[in-house]
């Protein structure tokens, strides 16, 4: 800096002074005259002037050193702390060049600043992703192509070395696939090259790795496509799974034990299920048809514990074994078409027996506006409502048992429904309500004793209910009663086609006197006849009957009253004396009166009254049962039945025919009324598979056979299946085959309890008296018009259990043929010799059982379409699937139902 400002002093000197030489020239040559004085103060001025500019150059020239050095200076510095790793910028007030650089190296110093922190904050997430992956033994691998050479390695962390068990040095330069074992070699080549090459998104895999001991170690894969030094990589993340494969290899084994135990289980309890139901199928067979036969008052009583235990007993084998479905997970729902108006009266009519003989008032309350066209697995439902009302009958001694169903939503297709089965029983302590859905779990310690029981009912209804979309809950108090409830979820039918009561307009104003003591059944009874368009109005009490009727113009509102509905058993003044004080009124004597009994009363009052009721209705009454009544009562269909008017069971239990209407008609002849009643079983046994024939090949066919069968049923006073058959008939009139499978289901009911009720009544016929016969059949050559009975249809029963033989022989020898063959080998035989409608086959027996014997028949094209029916004690899953597929066509578990049997019978022989 200083030889900078002498050498501009210097050159200002030289300046000055070549400026003063000329001056002096100028003036030695422009005068003369001038004197050496005059120069020589020109010359010192001159000198004081250079001296000055040399001064104030050296000035200048020291400030403008100053300005760059101190700015050039700060950014020396800057650098300096820079390189030593301080990040620092320079502040610099000035806008010319150097202010500019400063601003620019400021920039420069910022940008950098923010990489480097960034690069250290990314350096710092690789470095901890690192250290974690190997604390987590994950290991890290890059892979790379150098050369042509593949997934040449290129870093592994130290999770990887231990991996591997080489130092991690060892591992740099060599290809991943030195230590994959050959066996995955070529699997692993080709996934690395896909993902390289961009075929694969990615790369999870498990191959078979080689250690440095020799070792063979699982391991597990994820590969990511990345860059590495600028160049594409494949970044592996690696896990030793070793002890994670052998792990699921042993809970595999474990499963398989599992499911062998299981299986175990289920072959037992199958056994179980087989070695009791064989027995069970005795006892219940004969007790039953003991009961049928003439027996003291002391050997019934004894028959009927025999025959009620024994349905417990099987009640409780069925628990077990849907307990155990459970357990396993196997238990199914079902969808299917179904009517729930149907299946409440077949609950109605299970339990209106029980419920009178421990006079207990049941109901069953539908409200309006629950669909009864849904799509469902009916039997669970039936099987829900049915565990949950025995339990009421069975924990109520007096009082009344209601059946409520409430619409709780519907929504497009679907419908949830509330289901409540409230008692007036004993109660349930609130300490104790939470468990009961538990597995055999009940009040108390002496419920089983006094009740009996296995604690599984309610567990198996909350979870069938839960396999309904549904919820399942109780309220009670101890000694005031329960209230068990719960929903479920059921799609509703296309065609949604509900079953609708056609009133004929003359009935429209029709006004009916309800008088029953019961709130909850007056409402029931209420609402239903509402539904008809009826008028309706109450009475709480017999006496309180007489007083409307003696005030009826004020309280009948100017209506005539033209029907009663009278409880029976009332307090005070029960509906018999009630109804004889009413015809002793001039103004009310002609009007009918329906008496309303519980199951089998009638005999009793009939006994006690005088007065010819123009009905009996058993509770719960059915809607239809009422309707049909009203319309008889007041000539609006067939009056060739009026039998019909006599709806309630008959105290034989024959509740599908009037066998006191029946014998009318016939003079009282026992002998003919029976075999009509034989001819008419026979004649309708296949009529509705037949009829399927009919309504597809020709309706008005259809139509001609459903109305004979109408007037058949007419004339034997059997009132159910008249009554269908005639909606049938209708049906079929309007619709022309359309939506009628509920009908025709209906009707196949009806028709197998009239036929059940027809096998009770001949049962107890004498058919030992010859000469009565002779007689008989004489007349029934009149009655018949010479018509002769079919013949009979022949079954060949392949049983190996003699009582069983027995059991299934007196079931069905009254309208069939039967053979027996004691093991599959016997009845291939029989088949040789003789011709079967049908094969019963058992499937556990001697020599040859019925899988087999099913098999070798069917190799036979002459018995390609002959029907086989499986009758087993193997109650369990699967065993109807190795049925079918042994090549039968049907299946039915013992103990055998009498009217299953018939059925499923009805059904394969015709086809």
């Amino acid at each position: 800096m200083i030889l900078i400002m002498l050498s501009i002093s210097i050159s200002t000197y030289m300046f000055i002074k070549y400026e003063s030489q000329s001056k002096k020239d100028e003036l030695i040559q422009s005068s003369q005259t001038i004197t050496q004085k005059t120069v020589d103060q020109l010359m010192l001025q001159n000198t004081i002037i250079c001296a000055l500019i040399i001064l104030l150059g050296i000035i200048g020239s020291f400030f403008l050193c100053r300005s760059i050095s101190r700015p050039i200076s700060k950014l020396t510095i800057a650098m300096k702390k820079i390189a030593s790793g301080e990040w620092e910028t320079v502040s610099i007030h000035s806008k010319n060049e150097i202010g500019q650089f400063a601003e620019a190296f400021n920039q420069m110093i910022e940008s950098l600043k923010k990489t480097t922190t960034d690069l250290i904050s990314s350096e710092s997430h690789y470095r901890t992703l690192i250290e974690t992956a190997s604390k987590a033994d994950l290991g890290i691998v890059v892979l790379q192509t150098e050369n042509n050479k593949k997934a040449v390695i290129k870093y592994v962390n130290d999770a990887m070395a231990q991996i591997g068990g080489y130092p991690k040095k060892d591992y740099l330069g060599k290809t991943f696939f030195e230590i994959i074992h050959p066996n995955d070699l070529s699997r692993a080549i080709q996934q690395y090259t896909d993902k390289m090459s961009g075929k694969d998104l990615s790369i999870i895999a498990e191959y078979e790795a080689i250690t440095a001991s020799g070792k063979q170690r699982t391991i597990e894969i994820i590969g990511e496509l990345a860059e590495y030094g600028d160049q594409p990589a494949l970044i592996c993340y690696i896990k030793d799974i070793t002890t994670r494969k052998k792990a699921e290899i042993e809970l595999k084994q474990a499963q398989k034990l599992a499911e062998e135990g299981n299986q175990a289980k289920s072959e037992f309890l199958a056994n179980m299920s087989h070695e009791i139901r064989t027995p069970m199928n005795a006892i219940i067979g004969m007790s039953e048809m003991m009961l049928n036969t003439e027996l003291s008052e002391k050997q019934s009583e004894y028959q009927n514990i025999i025959y009620n235990s024994a349905h417990s007993l099987l009640s409780l084998i069925n628990d077990i074994l849907d307990f155990s479905k459970i357990e396993a997970g196997k238990l199914d729902i079902e969808y299917a078409h179904f009517y729930l108006r149907d299946l409440l009266e077949e609950v109605s009519d299970m339990f209106r027996e029980k419920a009178a003989k421990k006079n207990i008032e049941f109901i069953i309350s539908i409200d309006p506006d629950v669909p009864s066209a849904l799509i469902g697995d009916s039997n669970r439902l039936r099987q829900v409502i049915v565990n949950l009302t025995n339990n009421a009958i069975k924990f109520t001694q007096d009082g009344e048992i209601i059946i409520q169903i409430v619409k709780i939503f519907e929504r497009e297709q679907s419908i949830r429904i509330l289901f409540s089965i409230k008692d007036t029983g004993v109660g349930i302590p609130k300490s104790v309500q939470s468990k009961l859905f538990d597995p055999f779990t009940q009040a108390d310690g002496s419920t089983t004793r006094k009740y009996g029981g296995s604690g599984l009912g309610l567990t198996i209804c909350k979870r069938l209910v839960r396999l309904m979309d549904g919820d399942i809950s109780v309220e009670s108090e101890k000694d005031r009663g329960s209230v068990f409830s719960f929903t479920a979820t059921f799609k509703l039918q296309e065609s949604n086609k509900e079953h609708s009561f056609r009133v004929p307009k003359d009935m429209k104003d029709l006004t009916i006197l309800i008088v029953d003591d019961n709130e909850s059944s007056r409402y029931v009874n209420q609402t239903m006849i509402q539904t008809f368009g009826f008028h309706t109005f109450e009475a709480i009490s017999g006496q309180h009957c007489l007083q409307l009727l003696e005030h009826w113009d004020s309280y009948g509102q100017g209506k005539s009253l033209d029907l009663i509905l009278m409880d029976w058993m009332m307090p005070d003044m029960d509906g018999i004396e009630t109804t004889h004080k009413i015809k002793q009124l001039d103004k009310f004597s002609h009007v009918p009166v329906f008496m309303i009994s519980a199951f089998g009363d009638e005999k009793v009052i009939r006994k006690q009254s005088t007065i010819a009721f123009d009905a009996f209705l058993s509770k719960p009454i059915k809607q239809s049962t009422l309707f049909d009544a009203i319309m008889q009562s007041f000539d609006k269909i067939d009056s060739i039945a009026s039998a019909t008017k006599m709806i309630a069971p008959t105290e034989s239990k024959t509740n599908s025919i009037d066998i006191q209407e029946g014998l009318e008609r016939l003079g009282g002849n026992q002998k003919i009324y029976a075999e009509l009643l034989k001819s008419f079983k026979e004649t309708y046994s296949n009529f509705i598979s037949s009829f399927h024939e009919f309504i597809e090949k020709d309706i008005e066919l259809a139509i001609r056979e459903v109305h004979s069968l109408k007037g058949a049923a007419a004339n034997l006073s059997i009132p159910e299946v008249l009554l269908t058959a005639k909606e049938l008939e209708n049906s079929l009139r309007s619709e022309k085959g359309k939506n009628i499978e509920s009908y025709i289901q209906s009707l196949e009911n009806k028709l197998i309890e009239s036929f059940d009720a027809i096998n009770r009544y001949i049962n107890k016929e004498d058919s030992s008296d010859k000469s009565t016969q002779k007689d008989l059949s004489a007349d029934l050559s009149d009655i018949t018009t010479n018509q002769q009975l079919p013949l009979k249809q022949k079954i060949l029963l392949t049983e190996d259990n003699p009582i069983n033989q027995q059991v299934i022989f007196e079931v069905l020898s009254g309208v069939y043929e039967i053979d027996t063959a004691n093991n599959g080998k016997e009845a291939l035989e029989a088949l040789e010799k003789s011709t079967y409608d049908l094969i019963l086959m058992d499937i556990q027996m001697p020599v040859m059982d019925g899988l087999t014997a099913a098999r070798n028949i069917r190799k036979n094209e002459k018995y390609k379409y002959l029907p086989i029916i499986a009758v087993t004690a193997h109650a369990m899953k699967g065993y109807r699937e190795l049925c079918i597929n042994a090549g039968m066509n049907d299946y039915i578990t013992k103990p055998v139902d009498k009217n299953l049997l018939h059925a499923k019978i009805n059904r394969w022989i015709s086809t």
